[in-house]
């Protein structure tokens, strides 16, 4: 048995929006074009799956397979449809190394990550993934960055493998890949993603010329990172007037000259005018029109996802006692959050039909099992905030008689309280001050 094994490393420059990747890690192109001849008894699907649990003692489900003797997880090459065009040439148990995987026929790195594509034909395949930055690496054959099968040495039937290998984990993100067809011939086509020695992704394609339709899979610090979490992490990394640019929030700059209250500063994180809707919420200061309101930027992200929660409730307006107030909270050396702009105080919520959720009116005290639906309604878009991390501390009513017509919610770092029936928590001397917020 014959094979042929090119390796080189592409110079691309991969920038991160989180962690760079390592200069000296760049991504290693491998491709391989294997000679070994498919046995009749490997190009029966029924015998490759025979091969697969008896050999390998592995179901088509579990790709995890531990290598005893390298003591590495060998990810064995699955075959979702059960597709002799696409059936594994199993590697002897010995035959790759640690850190290897044989992936028709072939010991492949898998690296800390590893992108492939396998053929079935003599077709000119490629594979091309799109990392988080932009840059768009390839790997194939026939002269197309590296030259790894000629045309007249693919032999049809023997299995084609081209990857992109990364020793070390490279930028977290969202990676987009997929494949060309350079050529006339037409191919099945199966990708494989395999992160820390395991398959992250097995999917077949049909390459009729030009590219495959493109996936996305998100590499994150574990192989259990979904594209969901991907995309939350890229916003939380986005500076906080660009979060309101991508949600749509519409804003204007608030001129703020920094004041202080006591010989403290209130300084305010990117001072901002917010719209009176957000996110589908009209806001208006208690007995006036909704009219623009000054905050800092952070408490507009919030109010964003607040206004989620509002709505599951048919609330649509919202009638608040204030946001920014430089003062200190009374009887402490701190300053308030509303010194911040970093609280709002909700005095109402009104819903199309004319339906209102008045804290004064409506507040049932000296329970956390209300009665009435309004009660209801209330006390559960309190626990739904703080359950929800839309804010860290939620003062209520029942908290104490300075809250007795409002929810007082702010973003305390690092903080989660909600001042429900006493008694309270025990607090420590940072967070004595919830006790004393005011209106």
């Amino acid at each position: 048995m014959k094979l042929l094994l090119l390796l080189g490393i592409l110079a691309f420059g991969l920038s991160a929006c989180g962690d760079d990747a390592p200069a000296d890690e760049e991504p290693v192109v491998i491709s391989l074009n294997n000679f070994n001849s498919k046995t009749s008894n490997n190009d029966d699907p029924s015998n490759n799956a025979n091969n697969v649990n008896n050999a390998n003692n592995v179901s088509a489900n579990n790709v995890n397979n531990v290598n005893n003797a390298n003591n590495v997880n060998n990810v064995n090459n699955v075959n979702p449809n059960n597709n002799p065009m696409m059936g594994p040439t199993l590697c002897p148990q010995t035959a790759c190394a640690g850190g290897q995987s044989c992936v028709d026929g072939a010991c492949v790195p898998n690296g800390a990550l590893r992108f492939s594509v396998v053929w079935d034909s003599d077709a000119d395949i490629e594979i091309v993934v799109k990392t988080p930055a932009g840059d768009e690496l390839s790997a194939g054959f026939s002269g197309h960055r590296l030259d790894g099968c000629a045309a007249d040495s693919c032999v049809d039937g023997a299995a084609s493998v081209a990857s992109i290998v990364w020793n070390q984990l490279p930028q977290q993100g969202i990676y987009e890949y997929w494949a060309v067809n350079r050529g006339t011939t037409n191919a099945q086509v199966r990708f494989e993603v395999v992160q820390g020695g395991q398959l992250k992704v097995g999917t077949n394609a049909l390459a009729n010329g030009g590219a495959t339709q493109s996936s996305t899979t998100c590499i994150g610090s574990t192989i259990g990172t979904t594209i969901a979490d991907c995309e939350a992490a890229a916003f939380d990394a986005l500076p906080c007037l660009e979060k309101l640019d991508t949600l749509g929030v519409q804003y204007s700059a608030w001129n703020y000259s920094t004041q202080t209250t006591s010989g403290n500063q209130c300084l305010v994180d990117n001072p901002i005018y917010v719209s009176s809707n957000i996110n589908g919420i009209t806001y208006n200061y208690v007995g006036e029109a909704p009219a623009s309101i000054a905050m800092a930027c952070p408490l507009a992200v919030q109010l964003h996802k607040f206004a989620d929660i509002l709505k599951t409730y048919n609330i649509n307006q919202v009638s608040h006692i204030g946001v920014f107030n430089c003062r200190m909270i009374s009887g402490t050396n701190l300053v308030s959050e509303h010194g911040y702009a970093r609280a709002i105080d909700f005095a109402e919520f009104r819903t199309p039909n004319g339906q209102r959720y008045n804290l004064f009116d409506h507040w049932e005290h000296d329970t956390n099992n209300p009665q009435t639906p309004e009660g209801q309604v209330l006390i559960d878009i309190a626990l739904d905030a703080i359950n929800q991390g839309i804010f860290n501390i939620i003062l209520t009513p029942n908290y104490n008689a300075g809250h007795d017509d409002h929810f007082h919610m702010d973003l305390t770092p690092g903080a989660q309280y909600i001042g429900l029936v006493q008694p309270k928590p025990t607090m420590s001397s940072d967070e004595a001050h919830w006790d004393a917020l005011c209106p």
